[in-house]
């Protein structure tokens, strides 16, 4: 038997946190048990994993997904270990959802990017108010708030694209281009788009590629920077799908 912590744990519609996992390595059954009361500090079992013939099992980060179960882990390494408990082939590495990874760093990426594009234009509508907003996060060192800004956004961008990069390399290796070039087409229109924000300049290009994806072109470009990234993604979001 072994017994890992968790940080929470989504199965059969019900979300539970600071729970136990126990799992029979043998049979690849585990209980998940979380305390019962204030006072006895007594554990109950509130739900039961298992691993069958046709489950998927999947990790990324400190996430296990376990068919329609959600486990997450403290760390890293313990995901790993339970993943491998109720793989298949216990011996294989679980497989990484790419879909999910894909989306999530996408994500990341564009949403970084749309709040850069969001205080440039402030900044060159309301120079003051934008570098007011930046004084609750500047050192008090270097040249300014200004340049320190931009020295951090610079670094979390170029951060944020090699890791998307990194996981589209992997994706390739097993399912191919197909779906990294959908990515790299909508990515590059989703940029165009942010960007129109500050010069309102859409190319044809752009256009021609949200057709093609299927996505169709933003209904109401007068969103800020934040809302129109979110609109992005949402209507996007099967573009990440393995097709």
């Amino acid at each position: 038997m072994k017994t890992y912590q968790l940080e929470s744990v989504e199965q059969a519609g019900n979300r539970y946190t600071s729970c136990t996992l126990v799992v029979d390595e043998q049979t690849r059954v585990g209980q998940i048990r979380r305390v019962a009361g204030l006072i006895s500090k007594k554990e109950s079992t509130v739900g039961v994993i298992g691993s069958g013939a046709n489950t998927k099992v999947y990790v990324e980060g400190r996430q296990i997904t376990l068919g329609d179960t959600i486990l997450i882990a403290m760390n890293e390494s313990n995901a790993v270990e339970i993943a491998k408990i109720f793989a298949t082939n216990p011996a294989a590495t679980p497989a990484v959802d790419y879909a999910a990874v894909l989306k999530k760093l996408a994500t990341e990426l564009l949403q970084k990017r749309g709040a850069v594009v969001g205080f440039l234009s402030t900044y060159s509508s309301s120079p003051r108010e934008a570098l007011f907003s930046l004084s609750g996060s500047w050192s008090g060192s270097g040249a300014g708030p200004l340049p320190e800004y931009i020295q951090d956004v610079q670094g979390e961008l170029f951060g944020s694209l090699e890791k998307l990069k990194s996981a589209m390399s992997e994706d390739v290796k097993t399912h191919g281009t197909a779906r990294t070039e959908r990515i790299c087409a909508f990515m590059y229109a989703a940029c165009v788009v942010q960007g129109s924000i500050l010069n309102g300049d859409v190319t044809d290009g752009a256009t021609g590629l949200f057709q093609e994806l299927g996505i169709g072109w933003p209904e109401n470009q007068k969103l800020n920077a934040r809302e129109l990234t979110g609109d992005l993604l949402r209507r996007a979001a099967n573009i990440f799908e393995n097709r």
